[in-house]
């Protein structure tokens, strides 16, 4: 069971993606942070995949990522 799980994407069509990798990770009962992050990822984008953060900043994933370890 991993702490934090991250996803990244280039394009816009990636955000589905995210949210039904999502979907199953929580249909697999799997109780991780998620990050994600990419050009395309906006808040709106977090709310709508159900992730718990995200940014467009590797640097600043990282300490996000961190601040929950």
């Amino acid at each position: 069971k991993p702490d934090v799980i991250g996803m990244s994407g280039v394009l816009t069509l990636a955000v589905d993606s995210m949210k039904n990798t999502v979907e199953a990770l929580k249909a697999a009962n799997i109780d991780s942070k998620i990050i994600i992050g990419g050009n395309p990822v906006t808040r709106e984008s977090c709310e709508y995949v159900g992730s718990d953060a995200y940014t467009t900043n590797a640097a600043e994933g990282v300490k996000i990522c961190q601040g929950w370890l």
